[in-house]
């Protein structure tokens, strides 16, 4: 049986939402931690929607820290940001414990370390990879936030690899597919002939919101099991802890990894 799974590196346009959703939740909880919050980011194009509700003391400037977030991932183009914020409904803000239904899924697997399947931590370790080289070796300059990876496992050996990685334009495409096949996939899949796609369409030098758009809550599969056991249709990104399916995802999770710890 295959298994196919994607990851993606910090600045795909989806992440990058995911993670200014997530940064503006963790700014309202240090100041107020009875913060209720329900946030969506947008981006697309040079323009950042952040919109949703938020019953919170704090005060700050959310636009100027989703650009700092966007900054610190990596890119240097300038983003105009839109704020829609309003309070949760009286009902809301008064409910004890979850204020609406959700499905969450639980999973832990004994097959790793990380108790993950094992082709979502390969393609995690390809994705980290990209961007711990272009974070920290400057000889890996000339890479760009974007990108991900598609992995497909069968048996427990890798099948097939495909890297998708944005890069400067001064370095061309063969020289791309050469370096990341050298540094990157071979240092975590080994050399036991899987088919390797890099960049397999050419150049990827116009990434990010100037080539896609990106929202928060659209990379559950990249953010759980890999799609590999079914996930309901709540995202984990932009909400505090009172909201039912984040906490309700990591008590799944919990009891899952206590299971298999104790060997069921």
């Amino acid at each position: 049986m295959r298994k196919a799974v994607e990851s993606t590196t910090v600045g795909q346009p989806d992440k990058v939402c995911d993670q200014i959703a997530d940064a503006l939740v963790d700014e309202y909880l240090r100041r107020d931690p009875q913060a209720h919050i329900d946030l969506d980011v947008m981006g697309s194009h040079g323009m950042l929607m952040i919109g949703g509700e938020a019953s919170s003391k704090a005060d700050f400037d959310l636009a100027e820290l989703a650009r700092r977030v966007y900054h610190e991932i990596g890119y240097t183009d300038e983003i105009e940001v839109f704020v829609n914020i309003e309070r949760q409904s009286k009902e809301m803000e008064g409910s004890r414990g979850a204020s609406d239904t959700v499905i969450v899924h639980g999973y832990a697997t004994a097959e790793t370390r990380e108790m993950l399947p094992r082709p979502l931590v390969f393609a995690h370790a390809l994705t980290r990879r990209i961007d711990n080289l272009r974070r920290n070796d400057p000889s890996f300059a000339w890479l760009r936030p974007d990108g991900k990876v598609q992995l497909v496992l069968e048996r427990d050996r890798v099948r097939t690899v495909t890297v998708l990685a944005s890069h400067d334009a001064s370095v061309n495409t063969r020289d791309v597919q050469t370096i990341i096949l050298d540094r990157i996939v071979t240092p975590v899949v080994g050399e036991e002939g899987a088919q390797i796609f890099i960049n397999p369409i050419g150049s990827f030098t116009t990434f990010g919101f100037q080539a896609d758009s990106g929202a928060s809550g659209r990379k559950q599969a990249t953010d759980t099991y890999g799609a590999l056991i079914p996930h309901g249709d709540n995202h984990l990104s932009g909400k505090d802890p009172h909201k039912a399916e984040r906490a309700g995802a990591y008590m799944a999770r919990y009891v899952a990894r206590q299971l298999v710890s104790q060997g069921f």
